[in-house]
């Protein structure tokens, strides 16, 4: 969890740096670790490829070797079948690995690891309240080696948390429910489906590319560094920050009470947004915020060097009070001394706020 929220922090840190100048005039924006799990013994392979039985959590691995037609030379190095599949936390730590997670009706968890070379497997640790699959291996790469993690997860039993942590190599998510959700990604590539998490979900991504179809969460927190996010929808109950460090994050609708951007170089489309407040601040970057209806709270926009457009429609009423450097304002809207205020400031770039 803490490597995540390092990650997060630090985009959002960086992205945040205009705004830090006016932090006066603006609000832009557990679980314990589980002890050390014992690692679980490894088995010698099977003479044959016969159905892995059930065993105790704990038990010694069920590990078989047969070649697969789909992918020739790699073999199953890996295969167990969890009896009891009630894991408060399931945190997986991948380096070039590809990573599959699917979501079964069956009460059963199993983790099945197809690879062609032994000595580069991950670890697998578990206990009664964790499962963790650790790439020890300092090396991201191995020259001529291929694995894939695949994990499958009852649906009606969901962990009280999920963290994946890739390097590199293509993860790919079933709808998945959980109390917190944690996903770092560095150069490789998430695709994912409907999330939930009821509590927190956090998605970093550095130099590789994420897409998503629907986030359901009490907080959410999405930060592209030099990489690329895509978004359908995204509901948070609590708020919702998202943040452009150098690479390029869309979202297609969100809804939220508080909306916050932050934009260091990269850049930032939010469109179809409902939000009772927003804080948007833009260093030398751009953001685009389309706004579904005008918001209710006191919002801002702050701009050093970069450019922000904010959409509203045409019926919407607030006031406007901005203060301008160097930049240049412009709004679509009359003055007024009614509605919600919207703070602006700019330093060199523009900021428009036109009608839509």
């Amino acid at each position: 969890m803490e490597r995540l929220a390092k990650i997060a922090a630090l985009t959002m840190v960086a992205a945040l740096s205009l705004s830090a100048a006016f932090a006066q005039e603006a609000d832009v924006a557990g679980t314990q670790p589980a002890a050390d799990a014992q690692p679980v013994a490894e088995a010698q392979p099977a003479a044959d490829t016969q159905p892995v039985a059930e065993v105790p959590p704990v038990a010694a691995t069920q590990e078989t070797v047969a070649k697969l037609d789909a992918v020739p030379g790699v073999q199953t190095m890996f295969s167990q079948v969890f009896v009891d599949p009630h894991f408060k936390e399931i945190d997986i730590e991948l380096g070039a690995e590809d990573f599959v997670l699917i979501v079964t009706p069956s009460d059963k968890a199993t983790l099945e690891i197809k690879s062609n070379m032994k000595e580069a497997m991950p670890l697998v640790m578990q206990d009664e309240k964790s499962l963790k699959v650790v790439q020890k291996n300092k090396k991201v790469k191995t020259e001529g080696r291929i694995c894939t993690v695949v994990l499958t997860v009852p649906q009606n039993i969901p962990p009280a948390e999920f963290e994946l942590s890739m390097q590199s190599g293509v993860a790919t998510l079933d709808p998945i429910a959980a109390g917190s959700v944690e996903i770092a990604v560095g150069n490789g590539t998430l695709t994912a489906k409907d999330i939930q998490a009821s509590k927190e979900f956090e998605l970093s991504v550095n130099a590789g590319k994420a897409t998503l179809t629907s986030v359901e969460a009490g907080a959410a927190e999405i930060a592209a560094g030099n990489g690329t996010v895509t978004v359908e929808r995204v509901r948070a109950s609590k708020k919702l920050a998202v943040a452009a460090n150098a690479g390029s994050l869309a979202i297609a609708h969100s809804e939220t009470p508080s909306f916050s951007g932050a934009v260091k170089k990269g850049l930032l489309t939010a469109a179809d947004v409902t939000a009772d407040s927003i804080a948007v601040a833009v260093d030398s970057g751009k953001a685009t915020i389309d706004l579904a209806k005008v918001f209710s709270r006191v919002s801002s926009l702050l701009v050093g060097s970069g450019n922000l457009s904010l959409l509203l429609p045409a019926d919407s009423v607030f006031y406007t009070t901005a203060s301008v450097n160097k930049g240049q304002f412009e709004s679509e809207f009359p003055s007024s001394n009614k509605g919600p205020e919207l703070k602006v400031k700019i330093s060199k770039g523009t900021a428009t706020v036109t009608k839509r």
